[in-house]
């Protein structure tokens, strides 16, 4: 079952992680001249993969975070929290792998090792969305590491590289029928995000 969007590596290389059953998932890679090469997982994946130049992460109903390299190998697996859900796609600060488990935490891990790095705990029982990276997508002045994660009572959350809270802002009225449940978008200057009431908003960032 695909519930969230592909990524795109080195060489046009399409990856896909899906739930598969109800126990179950399954990482995809699809090559250019249509080739497929697949590897199953222990558990369901309902969150996007990000695609380094190096590597392939993706977080799964089981609490845990994978990181695979290009050739579908596993490099390393780390639990963040027991029972807790990671339904979101990660991202990237320049220095840590970024990824919200179901309970609220954002957790910062070393790409290379899976090592905990930082973790910012101020959206316990917010249900993070994914996060977005400043700078990414084109913007000639180049990242700058803050990320923003939106969360189920419709507020945006810009952290600094290092998992430090920068500011935040509400989308709309508050409340569950406004919660932010995609990932923003976000340039050197605004931070974009749709809410479930069917708004967008732009933020000027500070």
């Amino acid at each position: 079952m695909l519930r969230a969007a592909p990524a795109v590596g080195p060489g046009g290389v399409v990856y896909q992680a899906v739930k598969v059953g109800g126990t179950g998932g399954a990482l995809f890679a699809i090559h250019p001249d249509h080739t497929v090469e697949v590897v199953e997982l222990t558990a369901p994946v309902n969150g996007g993969v990000f695609v380094t130049d190096s590597a392939i992460y993706f977080g799964a109903r089981d609490g845990s975070l994978y990181c695979y390299g290009h050739d579908l190998v596993r490099r390393w697996v780390v639990s963040l929290r027991e029972g807790a859900d990671i339904l979101t796609r990660p991202g990237f600060d320049g220095t840590s792998i970024a990824v919200g488990d179901g309970d609220g935490t954002i957790h910062g891990r070393d790409p290379a090792t899976g090592e905990a790095v930082w973790e910012y705990d101020a959206l316990l029982g917010r249900s993070p969305s994914g996060v977005g990276l400043i700078g990414r997508a084109g913007v000639t002045t180049g990242p700058t590491g803050d990320m923003a994660i939106g969360d189920a009572l419709g507020m945006i959350h810009v952290l600094t590289r290092g998992g430090q809270s920068r500011w935040r802002a509400r989308v709309s009225g508050g409340g569950t029928a406004d919660g932010i449940v995609a990932s923003p978008i976000l340039t050197a200057t605004r931070a974009y995000v749709g809410a479930e009431n069917q708004t967008l908003t732009a933020f000027a960032l500070r």
